[in-house]
């Protein structure tokens, strides 16, 4: 049977022990739920989880995308509740905290303090990576529906090469490009980033869950899915009638952790890809993608209102041109994002004056209605 398929039939299936950590400071109770193979005579990586800001220590959206073996799936809770905001001494605040629950799990669970992963979804991510830049010891960070911001050093320190970083974000959320940001940030740390785009949706985990995140994870246990598993998927994509949804998958395929973690996959599936754009129709999407991506680099990079203007013309004419087309209605989105950015940049800085970097324009972080998805099976 197929390892997804095993995955899928393990979400409704009893891991093993759970209980809960008092920890001084902390409000809420740490949730720790152990691997239903758990064995005490081994050591266990694990995957601390921070929820959003109106959320509570949960275990269940990493669970359900660990399966029930094999991690110590941690809940935290924070030393400051609330609405995130990033200073040194929250953020000390937070280590500390991290420390405390690493110390009593190597104790009573047999945590392996050199295999633990951070993760977490909206504060949570944006807590996730900077605590990743903070403790050189933690093994690596998948940051959902956040991204980079500002470093915790004026000069960031070098992560180890290689470090895993995994950043999922919704296309319509106004945080996607901060995670554009942190894929670009974590590389030049000198960690491996995977990056997956959840199509349709704004500042939410996906309803039917990450196969790029469920993926990632299998990774750090050093599972590398066969040949037979990539050619069956690939197989499925080519056999599809749609031919936009063909490119687009093809397109998520060929930067899947699954795919980049396999030599010469990631070329054979492009070689696929650039084949579709022979279609006239496809070709269009593809060079109005090609124009919007321009616009993105610019938004993410250093700019004054002056630039954010002409970022929110240009989405404009990418949208006018395009019409009703998948590229045009998502450039349509990005005008809308783009556009209310700088009325909130013109309202802080005044006049468009090159003084006023528009990238000191903080995201906004909405309320986290929803904790873990109903249905949290991949698509």
């Amino acid at each position: 049977m197929k390892r997804w398929l095993l995955w899928l039939l393990t979400l409704t299936a009893v891991t093993g022990e759970e209980f809960t950590l008092k920890v001084a400071g902390v409000e809420d109770e740490i949730l720790v739920s152990l691997p239903g193979n758990h064995d005490a005579a081994k050591s266990w990586p694990a995957v601390f989880y921070y929820h959003g800001t109106n959320g509570r220590p949960d275990t269940s959206l990493i669970r359900a995308h660990t399966g029930e073996d094999d991690w110590i799936v941690v809940g935290m809770g924070y030393a400051k509740r609330g609405t995130f905001v990033q200073t040194p001494a929250g953020l000390a605040d937070e280590v500390k905290v991290l420390k405390e629950v690493r110390a009593r799990l190597i104790d009573r669970a047999n945590l392996d303090p050199s295999r633990i992963y951070l993760s977490g979804f909206s504060k949570g991510g944006w807590v996730s990576g900077l605590l990743l830049q903070s403790e050189s010891t933690l093994a690596g960070a998948a940051i959902l529906g956040a991204g980079h911001m500002t470093s915790v050093e004026s000069v960031p320190r070098p992560l180890k090469k290689g470090t895993p970083v995994f950043v999922g974000v919704g296309r319509y959320d106004r945080n996607y490009p901060f995670g554009l940001r942190a894929l670009v940030f974590y590389r030049q740390l000198g960690a491996e980033v995977d990056f997956e785009e959840w199509r349709g949706i704004g500042h939410k985990f996906p309803k039917a869950g990450s196969r790029g995140l469920m993926e990632w994870l299998s990774l750090q246990l050093g599972q590398v899915s066969s040949d037979d598993e990539l050619e069956e998927r690939l197989k499925s994509l080519l056999a599809m009638e749609d031919g936009f949804e063909k490119w687009w998958r093809l397109r998520e395929l060929a930067e899947s952790p699954a795919v980049r973690a396999k030599e010469g996959w990631k070329e054979k599936v492009e070689a696929h890809r650039i084949a579709a754009e022979k279609d006239p129709k496809i070709a269009r999407e593809a060079r109005i993608l090609k124009e919007s991506r321009r616009l993105l680099v610019r938004e993410i990079g250093k700019k004054s209102l002056k630039d954010l203007e002409e970022i929110t013309i240009g989405y404009a004419r990418i949208a006018e041109s395009a019409g009703d087309s998948p590229q045009g209605v998502v450039a349509t989105k990005d005008y809308e994002r783009v556009s209310e950015i700088l009325d909130l940049a013109k309202k802080q800085y005044g006049d468009l004056e090159e003084r006023a970097q528009a990238d000191e324009v903080k995201p906004e972080l909405p309320e986290e209605k929803r904790r873990i998805p109903g249905n949290p099976l991949v698509r």
